[in-house]
């Protein structure tokens, strides 16, 4: 255990890795403490809880943390308690605040279980239907009648990825095409329905963005809000997530921490980043890879959805309804060992959203944001769910 996350932190990714879930420059920071509030301050870098409850827990949390070396925000916290959070080995963009539970990162695909829950919301409104097909909002495309909300939801569309296989000109496989910022949706559109599906709808499930760039779409045109606005009038407002944002750049609080990668390596994500290496693309990537966010505003994201005050139970679990067969994806959702969640990756930044029952604590919520690409967030999350699990 004692060595086992500094040789797992990332140092080299290929370039399809780090765009495969795609899917900002410093911005005020502003920091309540309510989350915080009655927790102990431990070496400037951990909040605890002062429950005599946790303490064991809170030790091994302490010391799997401590070792790792990671740059990192971490939060571990139930309905209502918050267990542990730490913010490790990094400053903010200011460069003398450390990072903490309030730094903002972006997200990557942790946006999918956003947009799952937008379009439930809508589902039980009346104004969408799981059965709808394509066609209802793009008729003049033939492939859309055979496509239904469902099947985006459960990645069971069969379509390429607008995001890295699709042609807009420049040649079919060049992802930099889509994150140059010229790509409208309406050339988006055509290209995925016209250039081809690997496979017929609803047969298999094959992780792709497409599918949650398409619900985006779906919930602009059903609610006559930019994707942009509902999220924040109906899910981040209500919830007190006042750090979180779709669709905007500017806002995010943690720089990325390039050092593990050869000047190689980093040229090989400079077609989807900017000059400081923050993604470029956050309007085309709605829906799919644009939320940024923190570990407090995201706990209060999971505490209201498990709670039924996002959706209903019953929107609830069809979200956790788990295809086993393939990918183990739900709606916004897929399962991991026994936990489940979903995880995200940028050019430069990793996350992880995460849920696990426990027989001790209950439910427990695991946020872990990094701001390197690669996989470290599951990594870590996955060890701090083993010390849940015993």
């Amino acid at each position: 255990m004692k060595n086992s996350l500094k040789i797992r932190a990332s140092k080299a990714v290929s370039a399809v890795i780090l765009v495969s879930m795609l899917f900002s420059l410093p911005g005020c920071h502003n920091k309540p403490e309510d989350i915080l509030d009655g927790l102990e301050r431990d070496r400037a870098c951990f909040w605890t809880s002062k429950d005599d409850k946790y303490a064991s827990l809170i030790s091994e949390l302490e010391a799997l943390c401590s070792d790792c070396e990671l740059p990192l925000s971490v939060m571990v916290a139930t309905d209502t308690d918050v267990i542990f959070a730490a913010g490790l080995n990094s400053k903010e963009t200011d460069g003398k605040t450390n990072v903490n539970p309030y730094t903002v990162y972006e997200m990557g695909s942790v946006t999918k279980t956003i947009t799952a829950v937008a379009v439930f919301q809508l589902i039980e409104k009346g104004k969408l239907s799981l059965s709808d097909t394509l066609d209802r909002f793009w008729p003049e495309y033939e492939k859309a009648a055979e496509i239904t909300v469902e099947n985006l939801l459960y990645m069971k569309s069969g379509m390429l990825d607008y995001q890295l296989e699709l042609d807009y000109g420049n040649g079919i496989n060049d992802p930099s095409t889509m994150h140059d910022g010229n790509i409208t949706d309406e050339q988006a559109v055509e290209a995925i329905f016209t250039q081809g599906c690997p496979f017929q709808a609803g047969k298999r499930a094959t992780y792709c963005n497409t599918n949650y760039y398409l619900l985006a779409l779906i919930v602009e045109k059903v609610s006559g809000k930019t994707y942009e606005d509902y999220t924040k009038t109906n899910i981040f407002d209500p919830f007190g997530m006042s750090r979180t944002t779709s669709c905007t750049k500017g806002n995010v609080t943690c720089p990325p921490d390039l050092s593990p990668y050869s000047k190689d390596e980093l040229s090989m994500v400079r077609p989807f980043v900017d000059e400081n290496y923050y993604m470029d693309c956050v309007h085309t990537a709605r829906g799919c890879g644009d939320l940024h966010s923190c570990t407090a505003d995201m706990v209060a994201f999971d505490r209201a959805l498990m709670s039924g005050k996002l959706l209903s139970f019953a929107s609830l679990e069809k979200m956790m309804d788990f295809d086993t067969s393939s990918l183990s994806y739900g709606c916004g959702l897929y399962k991991q060992n026994w936990y489940f969640g979903h995880a995200g990756n940028t050019a430069a930044y990793n996350a992880m959203n995460a849920f696990a029952d426990t027989e001790e604590y209950g439910r427990i919520y695991i946020v872990c944001m990094v701001p390197r690409s690669g996989t470290d967030a599951d990594y870590l999350v996955a060890q701090i769910a083993s010390i849940l699990k015993g």
